[in-house]
């Protein structure tokens, strides 16, 4: 478990493999050409440097939210940014009623330590500031639509709500 086979497609054969985590990987999210970001079920996530010799992690987040044991390809998302500059990339997570957001660096050298970064949960709140309990709002998936500042969260009684 936890292991990452990088494959060149044009030649069909491997180029890499390694092991990117502890636990399961749930999900890649391919973020350039040479990066690639990988969560994995241990609520953990790393972006690693794919070019050179061996794979290597840019930047780690520790502490992902995980509900029931749930997390998947479809309660993350990560948008590459510009601003402010260098720019960087945005990482959300949502699941249960508890949700984190960060920015990852992008562009580090390999002589740079690995950037670890703790994932602040936070809990939703209503359009009056309250907090919403776990009872209230069970999130299975998340979408992003950035240009709008919106995210929408595919909710577990069926409902898609909107969140700003």
């Amino acid at each position: 478990a936890g292991h990452v086979v990088v494959l060149d497609r044009r030649a069909g054969r491997a180029l890499a493999s390694f092991r990117a985590h502890g636990a399961a990987v749930v999900a890649q999210l391919p973020v350039s050409r040479h990066e690639l970001l990988t969560v994995a079920a241990d609520k953990s996530a790393v972006l690693w440097r794919l070019s050179g010799a061996a794979p290597a992690p840019v930047a780690a987040i520790r502490g992902l939210p995980d509900y029931r044991g749930g997390l998947h390809a479809a309660n993350v998302v990560a948008i590459r940014h510009a601003q402010p500059s260098p720019g960087g990339l945005l990482f959300f997570a949502a699941n249960g009623h508890k949700a984190c957001a960060t920015r990852l660096p992008l562009g580090r050298s390999a002589s740079q330590p690995v950037a670890h970064v703790d994932a602040a949960r936070r809990h939703f709140g209503d359009d009056r500031g309250r907090r919403i309990h776990r009872h209230q709002l069970a999130v299975e998936s998340l979408a992003a639509l950035p240009i709008r500042r919106m995210f929408l969260l595919g909710c577990e009684d069926g409902k898609v709500r909107v969140a700003a």
